[in-house]
């Protein structure tokens, strides 16, 4: 074999080591409010985080229905909030009319806004993804041709286990091949409990089902997809925001 055949296969080899380790485009933002710089991940043509909301400028009650909590913490101090695990891995769990920056009046009453580039708690530059960016996140990963995401509970295959951080479920297959890196945050009951973490992820969208209700995505253990319900806007479940 000669020195230009040797040196074309080398390169050949690099290149298809080259290819084959690319790794999935990613970037950082920084909240102006609090300095708080979040893992930003691009998934087809959407830029997500790659960790949960973490924006705490007070903490409420546990019995409240609107309002930010952590995990687990029934107290009202943000400097000690802060330096629990649960904050610093998993970050708060918001209500959907706090989530919304809109009246507590609309925890039972329609508000029947646009859900489109709705920004609420979210830094500047971004948004709350609506019931329809979540399902172009799923038709993009999902490979079915028979997914349709329009029912109310609606498994969407394989999803769930390309989003889901390998660190905090037990699903072998779970690989978080996007990046997105959803956690096992559990969430805060409207009763003002907290309850399954370790077993289920909870996230908002910004679009509104009926008057007490607002649609929203969540992941379970024993699942590989992701679900559709309609959960109480006083429920505290984890945000995950768009880049607009």
């Amino acid at each position: 074999m000669n020195s230009v055949m040797k040196s074309s296969l080398f390169l050949l080899s690099v290149t298809l080591f080259f290819c084959s380790c690319q790794k999935q485009e990613t970037d950082f933002l920084v909240d102006a409010r609090d300095g708080h710089q979040y893992s930003t991940v691009k998934i087809g043509n959407q830029w997500w985080m790659a960790e949960n909301l973490a924006y705490l400028p007070f903490v409420s009650e546990v019995e409240d229905t609107s309002g930010i909590w952590v995990y687990g913490y029934d107290g009202k101090s943000v400097n000690y909030a802060v330096t629990l695990d649960s904050y610093i891995q998993n970050g708060c769990l918001y209500s959907w009319t706090y989530t919304m920056d809109i009246s507590e009046k609309y925890e039972a009453e329609i508000w029947g806004g646009s859900d489109s580039l709705h920004q609420g708690v979210c830094p500047d530059g971004w948004h709350l993804p609506s019931d329809t960016e979540w399902q172009q996140l799923e038709d993009y990963l999902d490979t079915d041709p028979d997914f349709t995401p329009s029912d109310a509970r609606q498994n969407t295959g394989n999803v769930g286990k390309k989003i889901k951080a390998t660190s905090t479920w037990t699903g072998a297959e779970d690989n978080n091949e996007t990046g997105f890196g959803a956690l096992a945050t559990g969430f805060r009951y409207e009763t003002g409990h907290f309850v399954n973490k370790g077993k289920y992820a909870y996230f908002w969208s910004s679009t509104e089902y009926y008057a007490k209700s607002a649609l929203y995505r969540y992941l379970w253990d024993d699942s590989e997809g992701t679900f559709r319900g309609y959960p109480l806007k006083t429920n505290g479940l984890s945000i995950r925001c768009v880049k607009n």
